[in-house]
């Protein structure tokens, strides 16, 4: 039994090779738990009312949790303490963001809207902040070169 959410559980998705399980819930929050012990591992906080949904990318890199007007893009971590904030935050057109799910053999990001907005989002470059200076910097001398 996963006891830790104070409002309606709304969704939960496994991650791609079944050891944890994230629950979303109408109290804001979204919980990460180990399937095997049933121990919460994290509580993830960055949404300003129900979440709605919740996915893992197909590589368990990736967790995407759907709030009431944005999604967050968490990067995943095993039995360590998770990050405070998402690596990204995308703000859709409209409030009220209610599905989303990566592609399964891909880095793509679709989310839907209550008003039947739908977007997508390319996480290819979804990385800590290390990684992207790093494809950045690559990029740059790429296009000084190109340009001297």
């Amino acid at each position: 039994e996963l006891v830790g959410h104070t409002a309606a559980v709304t969704a939960f998705a496994f991650n791609p090779d079944g050891s944890y399980v994230a629950t979303s819930s109408a109290d804001s929050d979204v919980r990460v738990w180990q399937v095997r012990s049933g121990r919460e591992i994290a509580v993830l906080r960055i949404h300003a009312g129900a979440v709605n949904d919740v996915a893992f990318s197909a590589d368990g890199r990736w967790l995407a949790t759907a709030g009431p007007q944005a999604a967050g893009i968490w990067q995943t971590v095993k039995n360590s303490r998770w990050p405070a904030l998402p690596v990204y935050l995308i703000r859709g057109p409209s409030p009220r963001l209610d599905n989303l799910a990566f592609s399964p053999r891909g880095w793509r990001l679709v989310m839907g809207w209550r008003d039947g907005g739908v977007r997508t989002y390319d996480c290819r470059l979804c990385g800590t902040l290390q990684q992207l200076t790093k494809i950045g910097r690559s990029r740059l001398g790429e296009i000084v070169r190109a340009n001297a």
